[in-house]
């Protein structure tokens, strides 16, 4: 058994595991087994008329006048960087503004085997390693410079803070964040 995935109460890991299980089997078929149960008829799954009651007009970039604030998220994936920019309001509640990948794409509908644009094509002279911190300066600084437009009343927001995931070339990731040298990017876990 592995010490490190079990508590101090259980007596092994599979222990463990059976009282997550036992908890909510659910929860544990889809999180830790990978296995998600299939939609049922017992209203689990949102309706097609719950979903549109979710849906808004706001266009890229735009979002309503009660968000204050807006924080964005920098996954490093290996030959791109994936971003999402959500604005909050006073009860954080959330609503996304703006995602995508950089290098852009150019396209709504791309996937990881199919991209147009790589980092490797954008950044050919530098490493793997390289490229990762390359894009993360230069990602960080295009999110920093957009405005981000409150509506009705057209007034402009910008982004407060960036968490870049240090999962996947964590020195990289962590060496560009210290050359940016600014308090508002912080690496993510």
């Amino acid at each position: 058994t592995w010490p490190d995935r079990k508590t101090d109460r259980d007596v092994s890991a599979i222990q463990h595991a059976m009282h997550l299980y036992c908890l909510d089997a659910r929860t544990f078929m889809a999180e830790y087994m990978n296995q998600p149960e299939a939609a049922t008829a017992d209203g689990s799954m949102l309706s097609p008329h719950e979903i549109m009651a979710k849906q808004h007009d706001y266009r890229r970039r735009e979002g309503p006048v009660e968000i204050v604030k807006a924080t964005a998220g920098i996954d490093v994936q290996g030959n791109c960087l994936v971003f999402v920019v959500i604005g909050w309001d006073q009860d954080f509640s959330g609503i996304v503004l703006d995602y995508g990948c950089f290098p852009d794409q150019g396209r709504v509908e791309y996937t990881k085997a199919n991209l147009g644009q790589t980092l490797a094509g954008i950044y050919p002279a530098l490493s793997a390693d390289g490229q990762a911190y390359q894009a993360i300066k230069d990602l960080t600084a295009a999110i920093f410079a957009t405005r981000f437009r409150r509506r009705p009343e057209g007034q402009r927001i910008q982004v407060d803070r960036i968490g870049v995931d240090r999962r996947y070339k964590a020195a990289a990731v962590l060496r560009a964040i210290r050359d940016l040298d600014d308090s508002r990017i912080v690496p993510t876990f």
